[in-house]
Formats: C-alpha cells, structure tokens, sequence
C-alpha cells in the first residue's frame, strides 16, 4: 500500500499540479483553482508544497477550520512541515491577552519564515483573524533577536540587560515562556518561540555550555552549538518609553472614574514593566502610529517566491468584514459607556489594510 509521502509524490507530479506550481512560482500571479472538493485540499496544498522552494502561507475561514486543516496536512508531509499561526482569543478593544502557546505560536512562525536556512516543505496555517492582528516588522523581529554560539565571549550582565529590555522577565526558576532566571554562572531563558526552554553555562564572559532543559524538573538534557534568542513577545515591549508617552497623551477626560482610575492603574503596571491580564489591549502604544509600521501582518515576512492560498476569498472577506463591524460597534458602545477614549488608535487591520 502506497504511504500518504509517496500519494503525494505522484499528486505533486500531475501534469495540472505541475502547471499551477510553476505559476505560482514564477512572476506574481494570481490563481483561481476550482472546483475543488473540501477534501482535495489537503493533499493538492501538501503537493505544491513539495514542488515549492518557498514556504507556503494558507488562510482559512476561523481557528476551527486552520486547526482541521493543520492537522490534515500533517498527515500528508509530517508534523515538522506544518505550522499554525493562530489567532486570539479577544476581540479587538477587550481587555484579554493572548495565551502563552498562542504567543509561542505565531513568533515561531515569523521565525521560521526569516530563517534563511529553512528547508521546503513548510506551510503556515492560519486564520483570517491571524492576519488581521498586527505584528512585528521584519526589522523589529531581527533587531529583538540573539544568537548565542558556544564558546562566543559575551557578558552575562550584558546578556541579562537586553533581554530584560525586550520584555523578559526575571524569575526564581523559568517554568514559562518570556522568563529568565540566573544563579551564579548560569542564565536560564525561555525564549517565547521554542518549545523547550534554554540553561546557557558561563566560564567567566565566554559560553562554556549550552543546553535544553525540561522546565517541570529543572533537568538538562540535550546539548546544542547555538540557539536563537528572539523576542518574548509579538508587542515591541522595548518601546516601553515611546509607548507611556503616547499614552499620557491620550485626553481622558470622557472616561468614567472606574474607568480611569483602572487606566491609570495600567499605566502604573506598564511603566514598571510588569506583565498583567490585558496588557495587550495598550499595543497600539507601542508602534509608531505616523507611518504604516503598525500595519505589519505575517505577510512581510513571507519570503520572495513564496505563494499565499485563499480558502474560499469571498468568505474570507465576508468574514473580515464582519469582524471589523462587530470591532466597531464596539468600540462606539465603549465609548458610549465611558469605557474608552474616542482617540483610542484602531488596534486591528481591515481587509483592505
């Protein structure tokens, strides 16, 4: 019986296949492919992913439907060519953040797609609400990165400096992402992309070891030469400064007073850098509001030549609309109620931009 890889294999080398691969990899193009049976997608996805010296992005309808479609590409090219970029949970102006895994997520998608050295197939899965959630910008993503190499002389205060300026935390012992932890000669971090948190051993200012560790024992148990140090999270948190001016900025005078002893509460929170539930509804603050930085998606970072699949694009405009009406409607009932400043910057992307 023939394994779903070699399936694939022979999808990949139809005559139609071969044709829209070529398409999509030569000059820009834009393709209609139907009809196409739900249960086709799949492995004609995993076939052109096969045929592409590029990574792939996918968008689909809701989380649901990017979840399904994940685990079904999985099937066809193995769990290590697939990627989800997932959306959040809270609606634009709540006061909700995003969960550890759904932070992990998305910024090990952006540095997979960055990563030079990643080979095909890759595919990022991910809703139409993923995209519509701003992100960092290629340069943000590769300035709030480190690359610790065994044996590089580097200092530990220095070390312990940078990240703590980008939004790491400091912590007894990491059992999260975005913590670091130091005792004596060793720092220990998690870096929000990796699955497994990092113990770099120093000798003096020079890396003596490094190596993953299991955060529920504390143990090490697998050596690596190097390892990437990315950001803790999607909001550029070192633009903490910039982010509490353009907050105190901000003409208050319509808030109820819940309302803005709550607000001057968070900006307490914000100034002393700590992390608390809802600190990504302030986000917008921490972009340049003057130029289109804030309207980064995943998309600047797909690489040239890579090809961006639609499931279904009328639906998946039709759904951005209404997520953009029900933001809205919000919106004006926050401010309605006293709940929020009507200056208060837009802090999702619309289908058109």
């Amino acid at each position: 019986m023939d394994t779903l890889a070699a399936i694939t294999a022979e999808i990949a080398d139809l005559p139609d296949v071969v044709r829209v691969a070529e398409a999509l990899a030569g000059s820009p193009a834009r393709l209609r492919v139907a009809p196409l049976p739900a249960a086709a997608r799949a492995p004609l996805i995993a076939a052109l992913a096969q045929r592409s010296r590029a990574p792939l992005l996918y968008i689909t309808i809701n989380s649901d439907a990017a979840l399904r479609a994940a685990d079904d590409l999985r099937q066809w090219l193995g769990p290590e060519a697939v990627l989800l970029y997932p959306a959040s949970d809270a609606m634009p102006y709540e006061h909700m953040s995003p969960g550890n895994e759904v932070i992990s997520q998305r910024l090990r998608a952006l540095q997979m797609l960055n990563d030079p050295k990643q080979h095909s197939p890759l595919i990022i899965v991910a809703p139409i609400k993923a995209l519509l959630l701003p992100t960092l910008t290629p340069e943000e993503l590769a300035g709030a990165s480190t690359t610790l190499r065994l044996g590089q002389g580097l200092s530990q205060d220095a070390l312990l400096r940078t990240l703590v300026r980008r939004g790491y935390r400091s912590a007894p012992a990491v059992e999260a992402p975005g913590e670091l932890s130091r005792r004596g000669g060793i720092v220990d971090i998690w870096p929000s992309a990796d699955e497994r948190p990092l113990r770099v051993e120093f000798f003096g200012d020079e890396i003596d070891s490094l190596r993953r560790f299991d955060p529920a024992t504390q143990r090490s148990d697998q050596r690596v030469e190097q390892a990437l140090i990315g950001p803790p999270h999607e909001i550029p948190l070192w633009n903490r400064d910039q982010a509490l001016e353009r907050i105190a900025a901000v003409d208050l005078s319509g808030l109820r007073r819940e309302s803005r002893a709550e607000w001057d509460a968070a900006l307490a929170k914000l100034d002393l850098g700590e992390r608390f539930e809802g600190r990504a509804f302030y986000a917008p603050f921490f972009r340049d509001l003057t130029n289109d930085e804030r309207r980064t998606t995943i998309l600047a970072h797909v690489p040239k030549g890579s090809a961006v699949l639609l499931s279904e694009e009328h639906m998946l405009a039709h759904h951005a609309g209404e997520i953009a009406e029900q933001a809205e409607a919000q919106r004006l009932k926050l401010i309605e109620q006293g709940e929020l400043p009507p200056e208060f910057p837009r802090p999702y992307l619309t289908w058109q931009g």
